[in-house]
Formats: C-alpha cells, sequence, structure tokens
C-alpha cells in the first residue's frame, strides 16, 4: 500500500511540475562605486541591474512566442509584466574588488512563462479574437446599410457573444467601428435596430378557422429585406415567420383565428441554429448567457388596414348624396352606392390593457398538464389516540393547469394519496400475546380530486406560487397491519369504519423551473387538512366520532 502511494505521488508531482512550466533566467552586471558610495548602496544597486539583466534576456526569449508576436509587443511591457510575478531571486556569484570599486553579481530567479503570457493576453485580448468580431461587425454594417436587417441583426449579435465570451473582451474596443467599449456600443447598436422597425397590416383574409394576416415591415421607412420572428398563437410559440422584401404572412387557424385579437411578435436576434454550424460562436454560447432585449418584443393589434384615399373620397360623395334634397338642378351622376359592411369596432392596445385585468386578453390563457409524484408524512387527528405517529406512503398523479393571467392560475388534479398513521405501545405489564410491546399501520388509500387556486410570480426561468383550495376524496382501500413482540403479524380490513367520501382543504406552495418554452419542473410542498371525519361508525354514546386525515406531502414532476 505504502509503495502505490508513492508512486501516485511521484506521478502527480511530474505532473504538476510539468504543468507549471515555470522558468529558471539568470542575469549578471558589474557595478563601479564611487568613493562616496557605501558598500551596502552599492551592493543594492547592482543587484537590480543584475535583476533587470536577467528581465531582459527574457524579453528577447519570450519576444518569439507567437502570442506577443502578434501583439507586437514591446520589450518593456514585457519586462514590465514579469516583474510583479518573479520568485525565488537568488545570488549565484558575488565578486567584491575594493581596489577597482566594483562588484559583480550573477542572479538566478524563478518565472512562470505561461502566467506572463496570460497577462498579455488580457491586457491585448485574443488577435484570433478581436479579428473575429471585427469581421462580424463588418459584415453586420454592410447588412444594415442594404437593409438586410435580419443579419445585421445576428452577426452584432454573434459579435456581442464573442465579446462576453473572453475576459480581454471587457476592455476590447475598435475604432472603425465604434471608438468605446463594444460592450457598450454593441448593444446599443442591436436596440437601434430593434427599435426602428415598423410592423404594419396590409391585409386579412378570413374563413372558416382560419385567418392569414399579410405584415408589411419596414425600417427607416424602407422595406426589410430579410428578418425573422415567430408568433404566440394563444397556445404556443410558432416556428420563425419569414419576412423578404419588407413581407411576411402570419396564418391562425382553428380556435386562434376567431380568439387571438392582438399579435404577439418576438424577433429573431440570436440565430442559435445558425449558430451551431460556426465552431467560434458556439464556443461563445456554450461560456456566457445570453443577453435579453426587451425591445425585440411586438405587440400588434389585428384590425383592418385603413383604406386608400380614392375609397375614403368616393365613400364621402356617397354620403353627401344621400343628404341631398330630390329638387336639385343639376344632380351629380354618382354610381350607386354600394352597400358596406361595417367593420368591426375594435379597441386600441392601449384601452384592452386598461380593461383586461391584469393587461392579459384572455386569448393568452395557456394550459399546462403535469405528471408528478412524491411522499406523503400522514397522521390522523381529532377524536383519537394522543400518541399517534407520522407514516409515510406515496401519492402521485397528474394535473392540469390553466393560466388565466400572469399572476393567476387554477388547477384541477388526479390523484392517488396514502393516507392513514402509525403508533407503537410499550407497557410494564405482560400479555401472553403480545408481551410489552405492540404496534399498529393504518393505511388509507383515496382517489383524491384536488381544486386549486394559485397565485404565481414568474421571474426569468423560475415560477414561484402560492395555492390554495378544497380537494374530493373516495376511500378505495382501508387496512390495520398489528405486529407484537412475539412476531404475531396481523391484517384487518377496516373498510367498513372508514367513511366511503371525504373533503379537505389545501394550502401549499410551487417552485417551477423552466426548461424550454414548453417543459416545466415542477416542485411543491402541500399541507392537506381533513374538513370530514373519516370514521365512519358513531362514538359507544351514539354520537359521531371527530377523526381527520392531516397530511403534508412534498411532490416533484414535469409540466407539458
Amino acid at each position: 500500500m505504502i509503495e502505490k502511494r508513492l508512486i501516485i505521488g511521484l506521478i502527480l508531482a511530474v505532473l504538476f511540475i510539468a504543468h507549471a512550466e515555470v522558468k529558471t533566467i539568470y542575469g549578471e552586471y558589474t557595478y563601479v562605486y564611487s568613493d562616496s558610495e557605501t558598500l551596502v548602496d552599492a551592493r543594492r544597486k547592482c543587484f537590480d541591474f543584475a535583476r533587470r539583466d536577467a528581465l531582459e534576456k527574457f524579453a528577447t526569449y519570450i519576444s518569439s512566442e507567437s502570442v506577443v508576436r502578434n501583439y507586437m509587443t514591446e520589450r518593456d511591457e514585457i519586462i514590465s509584466s514579469t516583474m510583479g510575478i518573479i520568485r525565488n531571486i537568488q545570488v549565484v556569484e558575488e565578486q567584491v574588488d575594493r581596489a577597482n570599486n566594483s562588484i559583480y553579481y550573477k542572479i538566478s530567479a524563478e518565472v512562470d512563462e505561461e502566467e506572463v503570457l496570460e497577462m498579455i493576453r488580457q491586457r491585448h485580448g485574443s488577435s484570433e479574437l478581436r479579428s473575429k468580431i471585427s469581421d462580424f461587425l463588418q459584415t453586420a454594417q454592410s447588412a444594415e446599410a442594404d437593409n438586410r436587417i435580419g443579419e445585421a441583426l445576428r452577426y452584432y449579435y454573434w459579435s456581442l457573444m464573442l465579446q462576453k465570451s473572453d475576459p480581454s473582451g471587457n476592455s476590447l474596443r475598435i475604432e472603425t467601428f465604434d471608438p468605446r467599449l463594444l460592450s457598450i456600443a454593441i448593444p446599443e447598436k442591436i436596440n437601434i435596430l430593434l427599435s426602428g422597425l415598423e410592423f404594419s397590416i396590409s391585409d386579412i383574409s378570413e374563413s372558416r378557422n382560419y385567418k392569414g394576416i399579410d405584415i408589411d415591415v419596414k425600417y427607416n421607412g424602407h422595406p426589410v429585406r430579410n428578418l425573422d420572428y415567430n408568433f404566440y398563437n394563444g397556445l404556443e410559440w410558432s416556428r420563425n415567420v419569414k419576412v423578404l422584401n419588407g413581407r411576411s404572412k402570419v396564418e391562425l387557424y382553428g380556435d386562434a383565428a376567431g380568439i387571438v385579437a392582438v399579435l404577439l411578435l418576438n424577433i429573431d436576434y440570436k440565430y442559435e441554429d445558425q449558430a451551431q454550424h460556426n465552431s467560434f460562436v458556439k464556443e461563445a454560447f456554450g461560456k456566457t448567457n445570453h443577453v435579453p432585449f426587451p425591445t425585440s418584443s411586438v405587440r400588434l393589434a389585428i384590425t383592418a388596414p385603413p383604406k386608400a384615399k380614392e375609397e375614403v373620397e368616393k365613400e364621402t360623395v356617397e354620403v353627401i348624396t344621400e343628404e341631398m334634397p330630390v329638387e336639385v338642378v343639376e344632380p351629380v351622376a354618382v354610381a350607386p352606392a354600394v352597400p358596406v359592411r361595417p367593420e368591426p369596432v375594435r379597441v386600441s392596445e392601449p384601452e384592452v390593457r386598461e380593461k383586461e385585468p391584469f393587461g392579459i386578453r384572455p386569448f393568452e390563457r395557456n394550459f399546462v398538464f403535469g405528471i408528478k409524484s412524491g411522499i406523503n408524512g400522514a397522521t390522523l387527528t381529532g377524536d383519537t389516540r394522543d400518541d399517534l405517529d407520522v407514516r409515510g406512503g406515496p401519492i402521485g398523479g397528474l394535473h392540469l393547469d390553466m393560466q388565466l393571467n400572469r399572476f393567476f392560475s387554477i388547477q384541477a388534479e388526479f390523484l392517488l394519496s396514502m393516507k392513514g398513521a402509525y403508533f407503537e405501545e410499550y407497557t410494564d405489564e405482560y400479555d401472553s400475546y403480545s408481551g410489552t410491546y405492540y404496534s399498529a399501520w393504518i393505511y388509507i388509500q383515496y382517489l383524491e380530486f384536488p381544486f386549486l387556486a394559485k397565485f404565481r410570480h414568474e421571474t426569468g426561468n423560475i415560477i414561484l406560487s402560492a395555492y390554495t383550495g378544497f380537494s374530493f376524496e373516495i376511500c378505495i382501500d382501508a387496512v390495520v397491519y398489528e405486529s407484537t413482540e412475539f412476531g404475531h403479524h396481523e391484517q384487518y380490513d377496516i373498510n367498513d369504519e372508514i367513511a366511503d367520501v371525504g373533503f379537505n382543504f389545501i394550502m401549499g406552495l410551487g417552485f417551477d423551473i423552466k426548461l424550454t418554452e414548453s417543459i416545466k419542473l415542477l416542485s411543491e410542498l402541500r399541507y392537506t387538512g381533513g374538513i370530514t371525519t373519516i370514521d365512519d361508525n358513531d362514538g359507544p354514546y351514539g354520537e359521531p366520532t371527530d377523526i381527520y386525515n392531516s397530511v403534508v406531502s412534498f411532490m416533484i414532476g414535469v409540466g407539458f
């Protein structure tokens, strides 16, 4: 065992030494001092010059490294970077010639070559990274000038992610793009592009269970040549819609065609799918968190496009003609008025936000189906033994959550829940059957149907909730298991003694994590207390016996 540990220790020591890349450097100097200088001062000066010589020799050596060549780093900068991390300086040789007032020092020191290179990288940034960002910014500027806004957003955002993924990017500037730091200039440019986009409806075509909406997209008054966005259809987010030469089309089917009154659009600026084909960007996406841009969200009321000037003038003439008196000397020849189907009156978006609670319209209700399971800590309370203890049991089932707005939802559940209690008893009196020890497990299995009102708060990918409600339960099985000191085990069916149905009140807390737009990781802690007694028998004097379930449950699951 000792030999094995020794071998492992030697291997680790060798690996550590190899990884450290510590280099020993040497310097020397002969200093001639004057009669006015003390020998102590002369030695100190000679030592400093010898150290400077060692640093200059190291600077000459390290100048051949590719990182240093790319940055065109000056020798003085290398010496400055190395001076603070040089260590273990020792005098190898010392000669003092008092007759000629001279001192000779030869010193050795250690320096971590990789540490020096890393300091240079942090000062200048990776030249390859800088070059790639510069190329992306040039591509983005060219696309912006050509009104290819989708392409411009993509390369501006990719440049930002590259800048954020490397520590040297925090101080990176590219004068040809903007004299300010890239960490400030690029987000500002992306916000300008997103804020300058104009969405308008040019036509609406409708049929049974279908609505097609033609949307024009412009930037600074000119049609956008390319752009990607997706929309919310009342249940989920759509796939990307392509904008080509300023035009795009949104299609709604089924109930959404008749319910959706405001389109929620989300402009794509990340282009994550394309990023997987670029090794630099893919690596950057893996290193840093995405940057949110609230200006990428657009709300567009679905209203008929404004009528052309000719149509408005024609309708005005028709109205005037109808109001003119019959006795007209020279009646104006006007084509017969065509009955116009009045457009439905729609409330403008600001009014909708005032009238709808919390600013959420009915079409934004979202249904989440969930599967969950966990464990109960159950006991019985009321007119029962004082020494009842908690027993564990499984709980699990399904739920359907309907979100009414961003603060409130209702939830219905179907659960299989094991409840009951446990007790044990020690006595000083000896019993021929049980001895001095007796225990019993009470198992009551229910089908439970909870109905809950949930108050929720969403922050990023985290959803916190508090809820309360009631449940209706049906007893499907009830047994008692007894055990004694002598190993006697008995099982009793107590279904006739347990009420077939019952009601409970529920309160609890939830903590959910959004893994994707449609998948959530669920967790919750709840308390369920009985409202009605579980005892189906009357007491010894004919009065009902009040015994209630009392359960603390913890569950985890997945929502879709």
